[in-house]
């Protein structure tokens, strides 16, 4: 990334962490509600979804945080983390992705000197996986491109803090049940393999069967 554009990063980045700290005052009481919830179901959002419903609002605006707020929040970090973990799995031809990055950073850095534009800058983000992950649907991401892809939304993420994070981070106790789904798999114990499935649902996670290898995502 050019020097220009790492300093104007640097200073999103200092813009919303100040809002981010003004702003957690008012997280609480909706954290307290959400566990709440008349059905008495009872699941903590992830982290770095608070962190989405906070910096998706303008720093101007009045933050109106509630709990669909947070869900859809939740969905949308889940959609990220998703994009990057199917990166991974390209295998496909290497059409050029240089156009579309230089595209998307460019649209995110033009939203962020806008008075820290956060809604352009996210639609820059989202559209660029959109297209990406056209191309990955499509066999027409290689690997080498997509770690490219990666990369880019590495350098997002310096402002927004969503990815690094929360990531690779699943419960140990849920990946000893895949792993032993895995091996029931392979014995062909597919009772066992349904039965260890549903469990690892009960603790909110989905597992999906990749060329790659199984593979686990938050619910």
């Amino acid at each position: 990334m050019p020097a220009g554009s790492r300093s104007r990063t640097s200073t999103a980045s200092r813009g919303i962490e100040a809002y981010l700290v003004d702003a957690r005052a008012r997280v609480d009481a909706v954290l307290e509600a959400w566990g709440a919830r008349a059905d008495g179901w009872w699941r903590a959002p992830l982290p770095a979804a608070i962190r989405y419903s906070l910096l998706s609002t303008h720093y101007r605006q009045t933050q109106n945080f509630t709990l669909d707020g947070l869900a859809a929040a939740e969905a949308a970090v889940q959609r990220l983390q998703e994009f990057m973990a199917n990166l991974r799995t390209a295998e496909g031809t290497g059409t050029p992705v240089d156009g579309l990055i230089r595209q998307a950073l460019q649209q995110f850095e033009e939203g962020m000197d806008d008075d820290l534009n956060i809604s352009l800058g996210l639609a820059a983000i989202f559209e660029f996986v959109r297209d990406a992950n056209r191309l990955l649907a499509n066999g027409r991401l290689s690997q080498e491109n997509a770690q490219a892809v990666m990369a880019t939304m590495r350098q997002f993420d310096r402002v927004l803090g969503l990815l690094d994070a929360e990531e690779t981070v699943v419960d140990a106790a849920v990946e000893r049940l895949a792993q032993e789904r895995d091996v029931a798999r392979k014995r062909r114990d597919f009772a066992t393999a349904d039965r260890l499935r549903t469990e690892i649902a009960t603790l909110g996670y989905v597992i999906e069967d990749t060329p790659r290898g199984p593979r686990l995502k938050r619910q």
